[in-house]
């Protein structure tokens, strides 16, 4: 985050400088900032930890990574009782440290938002429905130390093909299956399977079950097509393609999202996936292309900033005015471009309260606090509640007779102090509106507009005090009830 933060700042200074960073603050207030998966520099929360085995931890962060460590076998578990559980359906990636030798029982049973495995060359075993239900699940390499996969090992997953490497020995009943509609174990997902073994594990009936498609293929090597199609129950299945020796040619390419990837092998690929395609060769034997497809994210970064109307927010050096959604692009660490999404409020800037006050000579005004006692305009700012300047001009004027002109002199309110009349002399204003108000905002009396050259307002009724007389809801004076 230090690093990430560091960047931003640089990038973008005046939206990143509520951080306690150095820069000077244009006007942008950053109000949300979301997690910017694919930039680098952050660094994982871990939600809960715990143990997994004599010798074995488990650590979930907040970004769905399951991480196993440490060394030996893993413990089994039941149904549902995996110490992650829990979290199971917050889990999207789990890595297995190298050191780990066996993966237990149903230990990622019904994680079904899991799209990536990583499993070490230190495991020998996987056992008894350890990745069943994980339907997201679509590709995964065993790797050549694998010697025993379990009975329902991947039942229900999302695989459409397997390779099995060369160390399997033997495979358990129903590895591969999937439900019918009634929830039982009825077919195989797979489309095709590559055995790098030459001597066929050994299955069971129910390993593939019976009624695997007529598509299903099995990929096996050449010197051994003989030995697949004598064995017990792979002699059941008949779609074999022998396949050189050298076994399958594997390679990996990433993407950005959005992209299309093409080569000699394979076209138009978009899709996070593994990818096979046979090639036949002068011998009569297929060999076997593989592609691991990996199809990094493009995140769109959204930020709400906000300015005072008036001002501007430099937006990665774009000097920006106007209220709207702008857009910026940044590269990631695996050189995708993420789109920064910037929504930007202009916020008004009240207009200029204009305040009119006349004291006797002698007398002081008291205006926010400041004594006043000679003539003149004085201004002061307030701040309004989204941090934009309100300005209040006082016009201040001395008098022995309780009369206030305004600027052109044509306007005249006076007794003031009165008792119960207040006169106004409307010169060649035309007047509009007059309220009257207490101390707290409270309009008091409201009149609608006369054509008469003066007004004459009772205000017998309100109490002795001081109140605010606003005229055409610009000009505001100063009243004193006596």
């Amino acid at each position: 985050m230090k690093h990430l933060t560091k960047f931003l700042t640089a990038k973008f200074p005046s939206i990143f400088p509520l951080w306690g960073i150095k820069g000077a603050f244009r006007g942008c207030l950053l109000a949300a900032l979301f997690p910017l998966w694919g930039l680098g520099g952050f660094s994982q929360t871990t939600i809960d930890s715990g143990t997994c085995g004599a010798n074995l931890t488990w650590k979930l962060t907040n970004n769905g990574l399951l991480t196993i460590s440490g060394s030996g076998a893993m413990d089994d578990y039941g149904l549902f009782s995996s110490p992650w559980n829990f979290y199971r359906n917050s889990i999207k990636t789990v890595v297995i440290d190298s050191g780990v030798t066996t993966i237990g029982n149903f230990a990622f049973f019904d994680c079904r938002n899991v799209t990536s495995v990583v499993i070490p060359n230190s495991v020998t075993t996987i056992s008894y429905a350890s990745f069943s239900d994980c339907y997201k699940l679509t590709s995964i390499i065993i790797p050549n130390s694998v010697t025993t996969i379990g009975v329902a090992a991947f039942a229900g997953s999302g695989l459409t093909t397997i390779t099995i490497p060369s160390s399997v020995t033997a495979i358990g009943c129903k590895a591969f299956t999937d439900y019918d509609v009634d929830g039982m174990y009825y077919y195989t997902k797979l489309q095709s399977i590559i055995c790098e073994a030459t001597t066929p594990p050994i299955i069971d009936t129910c390993t593939f079950l019976y009624n695997a498609p007529a598509t299903f293929l099995i990929y096996v090597p050449c010197n051994s097509l003989n030995a697949y199609q004598t064995a017990n129950y792979w002699k059941y299945l008949t779609n074999f393609i022998a396949t050189e020796d050298t076994s399958v040619t594997r390679y990996s390419v990433a993407i950005c999202e959005g992209n299309v990837y093409s080569d000699s092998n394979f076209a138009n690929l978009m899709k996070d996936s593994v990818y096979y395609r046979t090639l036949q060769n002068r011998n009569n034997c297929d060999s076997i292309v593989c592609l691991t497809l990996t199809v990094f994210p493009v995140p769109t970064v959204p930020i709400a900033s906000a300015i005072c109307q008036g001002n501007t927010c430099n937006f990665n050096g774009k000097l920006l005015t106007g209220e709207g959604i702008y857009y910026d692009t940044l590269q990631s660490i695996n050189n995708c471009d993420s789109i920064i999404e910037l929504t930007l409020i202009v916020n008004p800037v009240p207009p200029i309260t204009r305040l009119f006050d006349s004291i006797r000579q002698g007398d002081t005004c008291y205006f926010h606090g400041k004594p006043l006692t000679n003539a003149g305009i004085y201004r002061d700012t307030l701040q309004t509640v989204h941090g934009c300047d309100s300005i209040i001009d006082l016009k201040l004027t001395i008098t022995n007779v309780g009369i206030i002109p305004i600027t052109n002199g044509e306007l005249r309110i006076f007794p003031n102090p009165t008792n119960n009349q207040l006169k106004i002399e409307r010169g060649k204003l035309k007047i509009e509106k007059i309220e009257i108000f207490n101390t707290v905002g409270q309009i008091l009396l409201s009149l609608p507009s006369s054509p008469s050259p003066e007004t004459i307002i009772d205000i017998s009724h309100l109490p002795s005090g001081t109140y605010f007389l606003k005229i055409n809801n610009k000009l505001t004076y100063k009243l004193i009830k006596k």
